[in-house]
């Protein structure tokens, strides 16, 4: 998280868009409910996790597993970023779709015991992902 500019057609768009429009002060409306919960992780995460895989020296028999995450709900989300953002008159609504909310907003907290064991991370959690995801 969090890309910035035109969304491509994607559908997942409107997640990276949350974080530009309440940074810019831009209303924004989610097709998720403030309850659904998706799994997100910013890009220096992911770097330094994949860092740490290629300098694994043996990661045992299951070599397919989930890598950590956080797992927060939209309105947790919200709430980050209007703490981190707190001039923001940006307005941020939910008109939930049962489409979007089955792709990117039914998800359960996430467990990830495997890539725990090995060392891998997380952010430390939602309003860290969020400066490290706008800076």
């Amino acid at each position: 998280m969090a890309r910035d500019g035109t969304d491509a057609g994607l559908k997942s768009a409107f997640m990276s868009g949350l974080f530009w429009s309440v940074k810019r002060g831009k209303d924004i409306t989610l097709p998720v409910a403030p309850h659904s919960r998706t799994w997100m992780s910013s890009v220096e995460t992911v770097a330094r996790n994949f860092i740490h895989a290629a300098k694994l020296p043996e990661i045992g028999p299951n070599r397919a597993f989930t890598l950590p995450a956080l797992s927060p709900t939209f309105g947790e989300l919200v709430e980050s970023l209007k703490r981190r953002f707190p001039e923001s008159n940006s307005r941020v609504a939910f008109a939930p779709d049962p489409g979007a909310i089955g792709l990117f907003g039914a998800y359960p907290r996430l467990d990830t015991p495997t890539a725990d064991r090995l060392g891998f991370q997380r952010d430390a959690d939602v309003d860290s992902l969020v400066v490290t995801a706008l800076s």
